[in-house]
């Protein structure tokens, strides 16, 4: 009698299956760059020490600063007065305040965005555990970060990062070669606003109390606001208003109707 003899076929898929679930560990390296004051600064990079570091930074739209992971407040159940640091985590960010950043596409200095997700990303998960326990320690605190933009507004991916402050802040100025191949081009937004006061930047929709953290991520030399309909002067004017409260950055903003 014949006898089908599946296990070993079984446990051969079964091997298949968890090698694809593994995780190839992500690859860093650890560079000196140039600090403030002729000094140096070691920061580690999530990509592999084989990568060019000019093309990949000039390629990509990056900011440099102070991570704040936690914020202050009211310890829960705790007596008046008595505060505690909070992480703004969620299943899929790291949400929190870069200070003094830096870009490498505009030469602006601020003093604090507010905000700021990071993506949760495969990168980080599967670094090696020395370097991931030190990097949640900064997540969750502060250090210095180096992010590269998503494409989505406040999103960003972790590049690089070390555990200590405020040596990141010269970073694109004193290392040329990483300005964004792009900087200082022009770069026009196009929104949309109807007779509700409805909202688009690019086709998406945005409330008015995230409008100036929308434009801004986005650092446009000009807005053009479309005005489709009859939109009354008073949702103009409260536009106007919201962006006015900008203190950082300057743009054209222009109004053309809908059949200009």
């Amino acid at each position: 009698m014949k006898v089908n003899r599946p296990v070993p076929v079984f446990l051969a898929f079964c091997a298949l299956g968890l090698a694809c679930r593994a995780e190839k560990a992500t690859e860093f390296s650890t560079v000196e760059v140039k600090a403030r004051q002729g000094k140096k600064a070691s920061i580690t990079f999530l990509l592999p020490k084989k990568t060019d570091l000019d093309a990949f930074m000039s390629s990509n739209r990056m900011m440099a600063g102070t991570w704040a992971g936690g914020r202050m407040q009211r310890k829960k159940g705790g007596k008046p007065g008595e505060f505690e640091m909070a992480n703004r985590e969620t299943k899929t960010h790291w949400i929190g305040d870069v200070h003094y950043p830096i870009f490498n596409y505009q030469g602006v200095r601020l003093y604090m965005v507010g905000g700021i997700k990071i993506r949760k990303s495969a990168a980080i998960e599967n670094l090696p555990p020395a370097q991931k326990k030190l990097l949640l320690k900064v997540l969750r605190s502060r250090g210095d970060l180096v992010l590269k933009e998503t494409g989505k507004p406040s999103e960003y991916d972790l590049i690089g990062f070390r555990d200590g402050v405020e040596k990141v802040f010269s970073l694109f100025t004193l290392n040329e070669k990483w300005a964004f191949k792009d900087a200082g081009k022009p770069n026009e937004v196009r929104m949309t606003l109807n007779a509700a006061g409805g909202i688009r930047i690019e086709g998406e929709k945005v409330a008015l109390d995230d409008l100036l953290e929308n434009l801004y991520a986005r650092f446009p030399t000009k807005v053009t606001v479309r005005l489709t309909g009859e939109v009354p002067e008073e949702r103009i004017k409260e536009l106007r208003k919201v962006v006015s409260r900008q203190y950082f950055w300057d743009f054209d903003l222009v109004f053309v109707n809908d059949g200009d």
